[in-house]
């Protein structure tokens, strides 16, 4: 005679941290089987498993995106003696989530590099970075990934609470980058000691001056920029991004009564000295490292470099000249004259030489 079993079946829904899983807590059979679906079609009474200490462990490790149905039959003894329950084990609810927090990726101050913050939930999960195109690590702080270069093109955040994960990939922002300049002063320094004795000595008008990139202590490349100075001897290169650069006077455009100064980088005051080379007309390298708001002067000597100065001063050019003397005659006096010169002015000092009287017979 068949004794139709009891049984209770406890079905518990998985979660991040524990996988879901179906017990028999209690019954008078002495066998069970158990099938996916909402029919039985799993072992027969005699390939079944033997009920033993309860409770017992029917499936274990559940965690499915979707909930699954499981049928669990209990035998008394028999093939034809036994008892289905079906039970349903809910989908597994991801309570682990990371997302971007409000005003972020930003770029830093220098435009090189950006920082994301994030929030995520549970409080306990455990936030990592990677580089998506690497899969290279990315360091996390905090609530923050700080200091990414923005040649990293997009970020991946991974949040993990168990066996849950969740992930947003965050694109680098698009960062302007800070700006610089260089200049200064072309000045006529009129008693030649390398320095800017301001404002006896005046700045130098029309003075062509280029600027290149540098490389390896050199001018490289086709020019950036060409200024030319104004009434004040003043010129301005502006919009340079982070690089080493040279500055070139152009020397066919100093009057043929100038040259550079050749004392030059006189210790002391950088501000003030002659910073070209009067060979080449090349001053050294500068390099600039701007920042958007410079606030000690490091920074504003590696944004705005107003210290290439160079000072100019007269030079000796042996003048040419044209002399015609004319003899004198019965009606007009000899003369000297001076017929052409490149002299911007000049003064003549004649000296009579020994000579013999003549006698008039």
């Amino acid at each position: 005679m068949c004794i139709v079993p009891t049984r209770t079946v406890r079905a518990t829904d998985p979660t991040c941290l524990l996988a879901g899983k179906i017990e028999l807590t209690a019954t008078n059979g002495d066998k069970y089987g158990v099938s996916k679906g909402a029919t039985y079609m799993g072992p027969a009474y005699a390939s079944a498993t033997a009920v033993g200490t309860l409770p017992v462990l029917i499936k274990g490790n559940i965690s499915h995106a979707a909930d699954s149905t499981w049928t669990i039959r209990v035998f008394n003894k028999d093939n034809t003696c036994f008892k289905d329950t079906t039970v349903t084990v809910k989908a597994l609810v991801k309570d682990a989530t990371v997302s971007v927090a409000n005003g972020f990726p930003v770029c830093r101050v220098n435009g090189t590099a950006y920082t994301i913050k994030f929030t995520k939930s549970p409080a306990g999960a455990v936030v990592t970075a990677k580089n998506v195109a690497t899969g290279a690590a990315i360091p996390v702080t905090g609530d923050s990934v700080a200091n990414i270069a923005s040649t990293v093109a997009k970020v991946r955040l991974i949040v993990t609470n168990g066996v849950c994960k969740d992930s947003v990939d965050v694109s680098a922002p698009v960062c302007d980058k800070p700006v610089g300049s260089i200049g200064d002063l072309i000045w006529k320094d009129t008693n030649d000691n390398g320095l800017q004795d301001l404002p006896t000595e005046k700045g130098v008008s029309g003075v062509k001056v280029n600027l290149y990139a540098a490389s390896g202590g050199t001018k490289t490349g086709s020019i950036l920029q060409t200024k030319t100075t104004g009434t004040d001897g003043l010129y301005l290169f502006t919009g340079l991004l982070a690089g080493d650069y040279i500055v070139e006077i152009d020397k066919t455009s100093l009057k043929d009564t100038c040259a550079i100064t050749t004392k030059q980088n006189i210790p002391g005051d950088d501000t003030k000295d002659s910073d070209f080379n009067p060979t080449s007309g090349l001053s050294q390298v500068v390099t600039l490292n701007p920042v958007f708001i410079p606030t000690t002067a490091a920074e504003i000597l590696a944004t705005n470099n107003l210290t290439v100065d160079a000072g100019l001063v007269k030079v000796c050019i042996v003048p040419t000249r044209t002399v015609v003397a004319t003899n004198p005659t019965c009606l007009l006096a000899g003369k000297i004259e001076l017929t052409a010169t490149n002299a911007v002015s000049a003064k003549a000092r004649l000296t009579q030489g020994q000579r013999t009287p003549v006698r008039r017979q």
